[in-house]
């Protein structure tokens, strides 16, 4: 066996990795130290590029092809411009609530967030639904909800628990759901609350 076989890992259970998956590049977890399995006794890891249930998306990589991911979590905004691929990335699910207030065009916005979605690829504006009361006609809704799904970093058990990256992504979606409201109700005031 030749030394380059016998080096010490470069890798190890737990450590988070970018490399070239298909036309992309991704941020991965390794799970698993295959050893020098692979061709020619190239070093094999086992590594989770999502965490969707039931099953997590996996697969071997070799050791060379693999790079330690940044240090800091990345927005995806950040990660994108880096040519980190954020399809894989867990999803959170925001809603934008809009109360119309009596008969004005005056419209109050809650942003809320709700939970996380794994294995989800949509990313924006995903859904619309509206209410009005019987009387009023059609057009005249009191109600909106609009939900938005953004990626966040997976190293991440939840996006609060990096509050600059939780602000920016209430931010976006606040901005990505006024855009879908607007789309429909152009000369409505959006009042945030």
């Amino acid at each position: 066996m030749s030394t380059a076989t016998e080096a010490v890992p470069r890798f190890k259970v737990g450590d988070w990795v970018v490399f070239p998956f298909g036309i992309r590049r991704v941020l991965a977890e390794v799970i698993e130290d295959r050893g020098p399995i692979g061709h020619r006794g190239r070093r094999l890891y086992g590594v989770r590029i999502d965490r969707s249930e039931p099953e997590p998306m996996t697969t071997e990589v070799p050791e060379e092809e693999l790079e330690p991911a940044p240090r800091e979590v990345l927005s995806s905004e950040a990660a994108r411009k880096s040519g980190v691929s954020t399809e894989y990335w867990p999803r959170y699910e925001f809603d934008a609530t809009y109360v119309r207030e009596g008969k004005m065009n005056h419209w109050t916005v809650y942003t809320k967030g709700g939970r996380t979605q794994e294995g989800v690829v949509a990313r924006g504006q995903v859904g619309r639904s509206t209410t009005r009361y019987e009387s009023e006609s059609p057009g005249d809704e009191q109600f909106a909800v609009i939900t938005v799904l953004l990626e966040y970093d997976p190293r991440l058990r939840d996006p609060r628990d990096a509050p600059a990256i939780w602000r920016a992504m209430v931010d976006e979606a606040r901005s990505l759901a006024d855009k879908g409201f607007k789309a429909q109700h152009p000369k409505a005031v959006i009042i945030p609350n």
